[in-house]
Order: structure tokens, then sequence, then C-alpha cells
């Protein structure tokens, strides 16, 4: 292999390392809407089988369903809470969804309060916590 044809493969090859990552975007962006089931065991409200815990979410947003899935669903926030679609959602058949966030990177947001089935829960603390 010649000089001339050694460089050119150096080249080549140093570029592909520079440009290759770009296409992979940043961990953690993307279309992913997060999603959250929603249980009630002694009427203690529980995000995914945890309760008092706050959910990491990104920029588009939470779809939260409960078990059976023909229960209802009523979410409120407090005022201001980011989400495209409002801060208080249902009472409805879920799957809901917040649709996309406007939240500041690190923010929480805490539930005002939870209804599975018609039945209130203790929301015990537990948020979400917005990641971009």
């Amino acid at each position: 292999m010649s000089l001339r044809q050694r460089c050119l493969v150096a080249i080549v090859i140093v570029l592909s390392l520079i440009s290759l990552p770009a296409c992979h975007g940043e961990p953690g962006k993307g279309k992913a809407v997060t999603s959250i089931q929603l249980t009630a065991p002694n009427a203690v409200c529980q995000q995914n089988g945890a309760s008092g815990t706050n959910v990491t979410m990104g920029q588009d947003g939470v779809s939260w369903t409960t078990a059976p899935s023909s229960a209802t669903i009523e979410i409120h926030f407090a005022s201001g809470c980011g989400f495209a679609n409002g801060c208080d959602y249902g009472p409805t058949n879920g799957p809901i969804s917040s649709g996309g966030s406007s939240l500041p990177n690190g923010s929480t947001i805490q539930y005002s309060s939870i209804k599975l089935g018609g039945a209130s829960c203790n929301v015990s603390g537990a948020g979400l916590v917005m990641r971009h």
C-alpha cells in the first residue's frame, strides 16, 4: 500500500470516528413517553409498584394506566404543572396521556390527588422528575 493510500485510509477512519457518534443523538432524548401503571393497594397510590417515589420522565410526557384497564383514572397536579394537556385528567378509562412537558431539567412535580376506580388513594409524596 502506497503512502498516499495509507493517508487516505487514515483520513477516512478519523472522519468516521468523528461523525458516527453524532448519528446517535444524546442519551435520554427521543420520542419515548414514560409509561406509568398506577395501583392503590390499601389505598396507597403506587407508580409502577412503588409508593412515595418520583418517576423520571422525558420531554414527551407520561402515559398513565391502571389495572384493570377498565377502571377509571383521575389525576390532578397544581396549576402550572407544565404538561401540554393540562394539569387535571379524568375521570376516564386509561390510558391517559399528559402530552409533552415544558418543565426545565431537574424539575419535580408532585401529584395533588389520584383516584383509581373512583376511590382516592394516599399520594404519599409521589411525583415526577423531568430529565432531558
